[in-house]
């Protein structure tokens, strides 16, 4: 006898959306029977569906139809997946009464239906996903039937007590919409996007809204840690997101995740599942399956529920930090605390107790190899209102360093991540120093330690310094730093910070100690001196800003740069000048050179004359070394923070070939030829023409 899949028409199913886990199978088949006129399958299928997806079970599979005679039997194909599957029969015009079984594939019984009537209910509860066969027998009567199935829930019978099809409004019913939300609880559900509606996106979603979304809703009534995966079937790719309050409210989103990071594609799909793993507080929250880009498709969905102590309780445990290194992980642990930095320090995190017996200065060093480290700090430990500090970062790679002054009290101390899905080992550093300080090495003017002559990078600290030296731009007790500078000759120096604990300054001072003598008191600085002794001092923007920095360095002799500039030798239009810089000496820095601090390569400069207002294109062909060509109004180089290239170019997809090509007004004009970096020179080509 014919058999054959049917899909469900728009007409019947327009609202008909996925379903969620059941908690028993329970059917009122004849009910639906007296609502519809048999001869009406599909309106008849139509309220079967919504009411199993009101009780929480999820279509899977196709809609497969069979024409049966009196006393015979039709066999369908069932993919089922582990667990529990319900199969409902609903027989057309003419069908008296029909039962079900399912069997595994060597005809085994595995559930049945032997009820009298034109419907029948299986519930099938199978170890293993594979093919199995719906058995359907033709007791009386004779004619079509349809079959479908849904799955979620536990291993119920399907004869528990019979609960009534009522009349309800559409709109009422679980739609997977934001209107109406599908519920969702712990366990496995299956469904498919393309039964949905485009009215939302995650911010991970590829930027589209054309794919389908299905909705669930989740209600917590205690602190729990969810744990929700989406694995696609097929060419499905999925996106999962998760949002609090109100539904269709992008700015309420907690997680977006598409494509598990370090996953792979399993279970016959083409793409990774989707995850998002966060503790979450009671209340009501609305889970969205979505596709990226314009992707749908069907999808098995698993939500892990599982009870976690409460922040209070956690506090309760918390472990008492000292001096002493704490070594500590985070691997099992959970997001008890959000905080003000590190993308809410949405990671796994760990909470010490720090006791604070005196007004005092307070360093706390969280470094991990694993995840990116934050460290925050609390004066309550249970209320996220009182964050003291939050810090992501420190003078080192890997790092995150709380630097302030503490009062006296308990604090709680969250070695935290921003990154949600990583976990790992880190290590815990407490350092304390009277709030006016203790005394470090290059505290005063006396033991002021020496800057060198050649570039580099100086790391200092202040943690522990004094207020020994004021500038225009410090505070008034603020712990510093001294270090003496030795020039033998004119020349030009620059300090800036490339890393900090709390906010620095400089102070650059000829004499010691004496404000009255101060050259420069800025962030960085950048100074041409006469030979002579002077003071650079790192000091506190306010007396509460101290900590580690790194200071970058640099003494550049001006009297090369200034002869060179004194004649250069002058390129006219149509001239092409040949030339090598190997030999040459490093006097310039370009603003397209690579980082002032670390621009080292050996230069030369030309000198153009335009006698009018002109179109001019200026060429060099550097053939074994990274070129660099800039063009400036001042011959030197400006002071820092300023640009003296009115052009400046190094192409990264030909650094041998470079071109300038500007309209110039009258005037004398200066071409830098230069290196990349550090080390590159070489044989090289210039070329100057008027544009017509």
């Amino acid at each position: 006898m014919p058999v054959k899949n049917m899909r469900a028409t728009p007409r019947g199913l327009a609202t008909v959306r996925a379903g969620f886990a059941l908690s028993s199978v329970a059917l009122v088949l004849a009910a639906c029977a007296g609502v519809r006129p048999q001869t009406d399958l599909e309106p008849r299928y139509v309220a079967v569906h919504n009411t199993l997806v009101a009780m929480g079970l999820a279509e899977t599979g196709p809609i497969q139809q069979a024409s049966i005679a009196e006393g015979r039997d039709a066999r369908l194909k069932l993919d089922l997946p582990l667990g529990c599957t319900t199969v409902v029969v609903l027989g057309g015009a003419g069908v008296k009464d029909v039962h079900a079984a399912v069997e595994d594939a060597q005809g085994n019984p595995i559930a049945k239906d032997s009820g009298n009537g034109p419907e029948a209910a299986v519930r099938a509860c199978v170890p293993a996903a594979g093919a199995y066969v719906l058995a359907v027998t033709m007791k009386r009567g004779a004619g079509d039937v349809m079959a479908a199935t849904w799955s979620g829930g536990t291993a119920s019978s399907p004869r528990e007590p019979v609960i009534a099809l009522q009349t309800t409004r559409e709109s009422a019913l679980p739609q997977g919409s934001c209107e109406a939300p599908t519920p969702l609880s712990a366990g496995a559900t299956m469904g498919n996007t393309s039964r949905g509606e485009a009215e939302n996106q995650g911010s991970c979603s590829g930027g589209s809204s054309d794919s389908r979304e299905i909705v669930y809703r989740l209600d917590l009534t205690s602190r729990e840690r969810v744990r929700l995966e989406v694995e696609p079937r097929g060419n499905f790719d999925p996106v999962l997101y998760l949002r609090q309050g109100e539904c269709a409210d992008t700015d309420s989103e907690l997680g977006c995740n598409d494509d598990l990071k370090g996953a792979t594609a399993h279970g016959g799909s083409q793409h990774p599942p989707s995850r998002l793993d966060q503790v979450l507080e009671p209340g009501t929250y609305f889970v969205f399956v979505d596709g990226y880009g314009s992707s749908d498709g069907a999808y098995k969905l698993t939500a892990d529920i599982e009870d976690i102590p409460s922040v209070a309780e956690i506090c309760a445990r918390a472990r008492p930090l000292s001096t002493v290194q704490v070594t500590g992980g985070t691997q099992g642990s959970f997001d008890h605390a959000r905080a003000g930095c590190g993308d809410e320090a949405k990671g796994a995190d760990s909470v010490y107790k720090l006791d604070i017996g005196q007004r005092q200065r307070v360093r706390i060093t969280e470094h991990s190899d694993d995840f990116a480290p934050v460290v925050h700090i609390r004066s309550a430990c249970a209320d996220d209102h009182t964050e003291v500090s939050c810090n992501d970062s420190s003078v080192e790679p890997q790092e995150a360093a709380f630097t302030g002054v503490l009062d006296p009290g308990t604090f709680a101390v969250f070695a935290d991540s921003s990154d949600a899905e990583a976990d790992g080992h880190f290590t815990l550093d407490l350092e304390t120093s009277p709030e006016a300080g203790s005394g470090t090495q290059g505290d005063t003017c006396g033991d002021a330690a020496p800057l060198p002559l050649t570039p580099r990078t100086v790391d200092g600290d202040t943690f522990a310094a004094k207020d020994d030296i004021s500038g225009r731009c410090s505070a008034q007790g603020a712990p510093d730093v001294v270090y003496r500078v030795e020039l033998p000759r004119r020349l030009r120096v620059t300090a800036s910070f490339s890393a900090q604990e709390g906010d620095h300054v400089m102070s650059l001072q000829r004499s010691c100690g004496d404000k009255s003598t101060e050259i420069a008191c800025a962030t960085d600085i950048d100074e041409v001196l006469p030979a002579g002794t002077y003071f650079l001092s790192v000091d506190g923007k306010t007396a509460h800003d101290f900590g580690k920095f790194k200071l970058d360095w640099k003494v550049t002799d001006t009297a090369l740069q200034e002869s060179a500039c004194a004649h250069p030798q002058t390129i006219a239009p149509g001239q092409t000048i040949s030339g090598n810089t190997k030999n040459a000496s490093n006097k310039f820095t370009t603003s397209c050179g690579g980082r002032p601090d670390q621009q080292s390569s050996p230069d030369t400069v030309y000198r153009l004359n335009v006698p009018s207002r002109q179109h001019v294109r200026i060429e060099l062909a550097a053939a074994q070394h990274d070129g660099v060509i800039s063009i400036r109004k001042a011959c030197v180089d400006a002071p820092r923070g300023q640009n003296a290239d009115l052009q400046c170019n190094m192409r990264p997809d030909d650094a041998h070939h470079i071109r300038l090509d500007l309209m110039l007004e009258a005037g004398a004009y200066y071409v830098i030829v230069d290196g990349h970096g550090q080390g590159q020179s070489g044989p090289y080509t210039l070329s100057y023409q008027v544009v017509k």
